[in-house]
């Protein structure tokens, strides 16, 4: 089974004391954490009512947008996930797909807050998934927007067990799993016209480049 995982308002959501054990752990220099720490928890906001804003207020978690260091911030909180994945991989709890039969196994692709998991469609597999998000929510503060994402199934995954694994996962069964990273997710197998959409949009992006070189008469 492949998982697409949705996190809800990842930015907003993480623990800034994450944040700093995270930024502890990777061997961030003293005063680079207590310096970031600072542009963190130093953001102010304001909310508009009724076509008026409220008094400012400081929140007590999430990474500010806009501010440079907060993409760099979350990839490095997101590799603490890795970890407890790795582990439990290591440990023999989580089954990842093998790529081929002699060839690399694997159990995740991450891309900032873009998840896709895979695993064996069991309801072991299915407790293991729920223990490691549980556990990395607790010290993070991010959850799972279970009504985004989708969990895709093998053929041979009979429509019983897929409906007691997606009800167990709380998370809807997909037959597509759409795009990742603006790139379509391969089922079935790959022809000519399985990349035109992304065709198209290159030689649309090229064409815009090269109009833009053009020298125009009379300005």
């Amino acid at each position: 089974m492949v998982l697409k995982v949705d996190l809800a308002k990842a930015y907003d959501r993480i623990r800034w004391g994450f944040v700093r054990d995270t930024l502890v752990a990777a061997g961030a220099p003293d005063k680079f954490v207590e310096l970031t720490m600072a542009c963190i928890s130093s953001a102010s906001m304001q909310i508009q009512w009724n076509g008026g804003l409220t008094e400012s207020f400081q929140p007590s978690r999430g990474l500010r947008q806009g501010f440079p260091l907060s993409p760099y911030i979350f990839t490095l909180c997101m590799e603490r996930l890795r970890h407890i994945i790795a582990d439990a991989v290591r440990a023999g709890r989580w089954k990842p797909i093998k790529l081929s039969q002699d060839g690399p196994t694997l159990s995740h692709l991450f891309f900032a807050d873009d998840l896709i998991l895979f695993g064996e469609a069991t309801r072991a597999q299915v407790q293991e998934i729920n223990a490691c998000f549980e556990k990395f929510g607790g010290s993070s503060g991010q959850q799972i927007s279970r009504l985004k994402s989708r969990v895709f199934f093998s053929a041979n995954t009979t429509a019983d067990c897929q409906q007691s694994l997606s009800h167990e996962l709380q998370i809807p069964v997909t037959s597509n799993l759409g795009r990742y990273l603006g790139v379509p997710v391969i089922h079935d197998r790959v022809s000519k016209y399985t990349f035109l959409n992304l065709i198209d949009r290159i030689d649309k992006r090229l064409a815009g480049w090269k109009a833009s070189t053009l020298s125009l008469a009379g300005v």
